[in-house]
């Protein structure tokens, strides 16, 4: 994924000492996260997108790549049956069971592997994911890398995620305006999803954040923007970048 913004908006507050993050839910309370080191932080906006999430009580729940179990453990707050946490890093997935258990939240389970290997032959309600796509010239951080255009995983997702959805079941995907989330709706579409945009953000930053990652990698980006393969707007010092929160609803 792109580079957060060092502005924080308040609805995420983070201990930097203790590594805890309050990942506030609304009517339902609030999870209170605890990060293992070298655990993928949560984006800021992660409440807004998960306050966005239709969970019927009774759901069972897929968290694809779940770092911290965030999205997963909020659905288990609202009412999910049972949820799933998957992640490559088997530090995360340990780490979200934690979490779980500091919350007392039992019906959730956590495989380690990747995109749907973990969960082969299952069916979910509903499936949350926020994926590496990150378009670059050549790799960056395995976390935020995906691929030239930013939609090796995303392309995947549309393909294979149909087959893991109940009918009516949804699924929600984190797109950045790099990775442009006209494209990833097209790929949904073609895979039989109806597909609308349940949130939107913009998060502030600068260009060196991409330039510390790889030299020229900003350059590359606005290259694609340009060409309208993305998009972000510019104000005073500094830039903006939208992040959308995708429904895809199987038939």
């Amino acid at each position: 994924m792109a580079a957060r913004s060092t502005r924080r908006p308040a609805a995420l507050a983070t201990d930097v000492r203790r590594r805890h993050v309050r990942f506030p839910l609304g009517p339902t309370g609030a999870l209170t996260l605890r990060l293992a080191p070298g655990v993928h932080e949560p984006d800021p906006y992660a409440p807004t997108f998960a306050a966005a999430m239709r969970v019927r009580p009774g759901d069972r729940v897929l968290d694809l790549g779940c770092g911290a179990g965030g999205y997963g453990l909020s659905a288990a707050l609202r009412g999910a049956a049972h949820v799933v946490l998957t992640d490559v890093d088997a530090a995360a997935v340990a780490c979200a069971l934690d979490n779980a258990a500091r919350h007392g939240l039992d019906d959730v389970s956590g495989r380690v592997g990747s995109m749907f290997e973990p969960v082969r032959g299952e069916r979910f309600d509903v499936i949350a994911t926020s994926l590496p796509q990150l378009p670059a010239p050549r790799p960056v951080s395995p976390a935020r890398y995906g691929g030239p255009d930013g939609l090796r995983f995303l392309r995947a997702l549309a393909a294979h995620a149909r087959r893991h959805l109940e009918p009516r079941g949804r699924l929600y995907a984190l797109v950045t305006d790099w990775a442009w989330p006209p494209a990833v709706a097209a790929l949904l579409r073609a895979s039989g999803f109806s597909v609308r945009r349940v949130a939107r953000v913009e998060r502030a930053f600068q260009p060196v954040e991409y330039d510390r990652m790889t030299p020229g990698l900003f350059a590359y980006l606005d290259a694609r923007a340009r060409r309208g393969q993305a998009a972000y707007r510019r104000a005073g010092a500094w830039c903006h970048l939208g992040v959308s929160w995708l429904e895809a609803t199987a038939p």
